[in-house]
């Protein structure tokens, strides 16, 4: 019996022991698996916080352009203001002139300039009255419906002068807002 009970002793204290090593196993284990997750946890937080960081700055820079779009769109609005009402005044102006050239009220004169010529040369039909000193400067009269061509001509002028200023202005305006885009790298190039 004696076999027996030692046998039965050293198999139940293997036993005990093998439990033992299992379990101490099992919570050193344990232990490791909840430091994982407290580090994968903090991990997460740290990615999120990165995220809400990147999420602010994003709000920030798109209130930035919308604001950057805001003055420029004012701007232009500016611009085509003043300029409309330039363009609007301009044009009473010439209807007034018109409507006076065309009652006969008033009349258009040109003033012409010629270069000054030498002693004796000629125009082909004769010789020029050029003085030593004098340009041959003389004004010609238009009749009443020339008057009013020039006039449309001078309106028609003005006119594509004005388009040139306000398409310069907005491009100017375009201009400054695509620097400020590439300012704060939302288009690069």
């Amino acid at each position: 019996m004696t076999l027996e009970r030692t046998l039965l002793a050293v198999a139940a204290i293997g036993l005990a022991g093998l439990g033992g090593g299992w379990t101490l196993h099992a919570w050193r284990t344990d232990s490791q698996l909840q430091a994982k997750d407290t580090t994968i946890a903090q991990i997460r937080q740290g990615h999120a916080d990165q995220l809400e960081e990147q999420a602010t700055a994003a709000r920030n820079v798109q209130r930035l352009v919308q604001r950057a779009i805001d003055l420029n769109q004012a701007a232009i609005a500016t611009v085509d203001t003043k300029l409309s009402g330039e363009r609007d005044a301009e044009k009473l102006e010439a209807d007034r002139l018109r409507k006076c050239v065309g009652n006969g009220t008033c009349g258009v004169r040109l003033v012409t300039k010629r270069a000054a010529c030498a002693p004796g040369a000629s125009d082909g039909g004769g010789r020029l009255n050029a003085t030593t000193g004098s340009v041959g400067d003389a004004t010609l009269a238009l009749d009443g419906d020339t008057g009013i061509a020039v006039l449309d001509l001078r309106d028609s002028v003005k006119e594509d002068a004005r388009k040139l200023e306000y398409l310069r202005s907005y491009t100017i305006q375009c201009a400054g807002i695509e620097a400020q885009n590439q300012q704060l790298n939302l288009h690069p190039r």
